[in-house]
């Protein structure tokens, strides 16, 4: 941490406007991750080395059960938030294709549903921005025929465009300050459904993940608000907000993103 500090006040010497990138590994959510070098007392100095950060830890590429574990992306993101008291712009990278090497067990890509539960995750849970891994050593697909330069796998490929769309759609949401308290969910089929909740233009938006794979039905209470109508962003249907509470139905994994207005 010291090496990384006296490295930042050098950065600072020589050009005060540059913004300093610090990318640390998986251990930041997995804390059996082999090598980890640090401890939980020496994140918050390791922060202090820069402005911006981030962490990778790839699921589906280091776990077996990697399609069980896409939680452990919030978990490293809270964990930062809390070590850089809020005062660090975070990000999250995130896997899109099979990067591992040829023969390990259990190593597989993402599907495109679970890469985009890993973007909005990651958003949910703090990352106003993100940074796509797409190295592979792996030989599962001809890297000349399937995966031209950017290394990102066809399925991934197919979805960037709505997703980038999406996440551009909503930038002024995402940026804006976060509003705490206003919203309670509440499931009931045992998973877990995370918020970020903002306000914008007159305008209440909950982006929403359903943290587990196993599906769900979430009741969300909207504090100040006790009638209307819920806008489901990008999926072509309204709820009804009745009492200051509406409910809503959650795939595994699933995403929803609501507007409501005033």
């Amino acid at each position: 941490p010291e090496v990384v500090a006296a490295s930042f006040v050098r950065i600072r010497e020589l050009q005060p406007a540059h913004r300093v990138f610090l990318n640390l590994s998986q251990s930041v959510s997995y804390e059996r991750f082999v090598g980890k070098a640090v401890s939980d007392d020496a994140y918050p100095k390791y922060l202090r080395g820069c402005d911006v950060v981030q962490y990778d830890i790839y699921p589906c590429n280091s776990f077996p059960d990697g399609g069980e574990r896409l939680h452990l992306v919030a978990k490293g993101l809270d964990r930062l938030n809390r070590w850089a008291e809020g005062k660090k712009m975070l990000g999250f990278a995130i896997e899109t294709n099979k990067y591992t090497k040829p023969g390990t067990e259990g190593s597989r890509a993402p599907t495109a549903e679970e890469f985009e539960t890993q973007v909005w995750m990651a958003v949910v849970h703090g990352a106003t921005y993100l940074n796509l891994f797409c190295h592979s050593w792996s030989k599962e697909l001809d890297p000349k025929k399937d995966l031209e330069v950017s290394g990102i796998y066809p399925h991934i490929k197919a979805v960037l465009p709505r997703i980038t769309g999406e996440l551009k759609s909503l930038a002024k949401v995402i940026h804006s300050p976060t509003v705490k308290d206003k919203v309670a969910v509440t499931p009931t089929m045992g998973s877990r459904v995370d918020v970020l909740v903002k306000e914008l233009g007159g305008a209440t938006y909950i982006l929403a993940v359903n943290m587990f794979k196993k599906p769900e039905k979430a009741t969300f209470a909207v504090q100040g608000l006790e009638a209307g109508k819920v806008e489901v962003l990008f999926e072509n249907r309204t709820l009804d907000l009745k009492g200051g509470a509406f409910a809503d139905d959650f795939a595994p994994y699933a995403v929803h993103r609501y507007k409501i207005a005033k």
